[in-house]
């Protein structure tokens, strides 16, 4: 299983022209579009070259994807996904199984900030800091989405606008609903196996798009013709990259 990468704390980052002028060689953009003095927040997002970022985050984009929302936690997005505005991820955990899910009962410095006092009794911490959502390639998110904390929406993936997901999505699974419910596949399984087996997002976007993406069963068939040398290994940089 891959190792998820834990976001670090978000920073504001003012993008130069020298930094904007690095990404647009890298064919990387803003939405909507930015222009230098432009302040962002970054919390250490890893990106390939080709994706576009909404103006108010940096996102852990692959190749050929956007977003036009900004979301975190969130370990890592992979390519030639579409991901709508005002997507979201659950915020902090709280307890429910203590007389009150309140952090005045296991937070010691929100306690010492509200009452001006020290505790009466060693408080027993809480880990509310929300788990990073990881999504795979090819996934389709609509607006208003929201996703449970740590979760993985597979690969191939569609989740319908206004979706509340609270559990892992699987592979070519078309969600919705509040909870998200599977809806069904996007292809037959067997299909669906053979995507996977494939992983057709490994290869160039040029020797991709010159096979019949428009009808998968045809695009099966000649993609067998794909050797190594259309492949395109993942290559993610950050923006410390663009700024040196």
């Amino acid at each position: 299983m891959k190792k998820i990468r834990r976001n670090m704390p978000p920073t504001w980052i003012t993008l130069d022209a020298k930094t904007l002028k690095a990404a647009e060689r890298r064919r990387i953009s803003f939405r909507p579009r930015v222009k230098p003095g432009h302040r962002i927040l970054d919390a250490g997002a890893r990106f390939e070259a080709g994706c576009q970022h909404p103006s108010t985050h940096l996102m852990p984009l692959g190749s050929y994807s956007y977003s036009l929302s900004g979301f975190l936690p969130c370990a890592s997005i992979g390519r030639y996904c579409s991901i709508g505005r005002s997507v979201g991820v659950f915020g902090d955990h709280h307890p429910l199984d203590r007389v009150s899910t309140s952090p005045m009962f296991f937070k010691k410095r929100k306690f010492l900030k509200k009452t001006g006092v020290e505790p009466n009794r060693e408080m027993v911490g809480y880990a509310t800091a929300p788990r990073p959502v990881t999504i795979g390639n090819d996934v389709w998110i609509g607006d208003d989405v929201t996703l449970k904390d740590g979760i993985h929406v597979g690969d191939g993936a569609v989740v319908a606008a206004c979706s509340i997901v609270t559990k892992d999505v699987p592979p070519y699974t078309i969600v919705g609903g509040n909870p998200a419910k599977e809806i069904r596949l996007r292809f037959h399984k067997d299909i669906v196996d053979n995507l996977m087996d494939l992983k057709w997002w490994q290869y160039t976007v040029h020797a991709v798009q010159e096979l019949q993406t428009e009808n998968v069963k045809e695009f099966l068939r000649e993609a067998q013709t794909l050797g190594d040398a259309e492949r395109n290994p993942e290559a993610r940089i950050g923006l410390s990259d663009l700024m040196d």
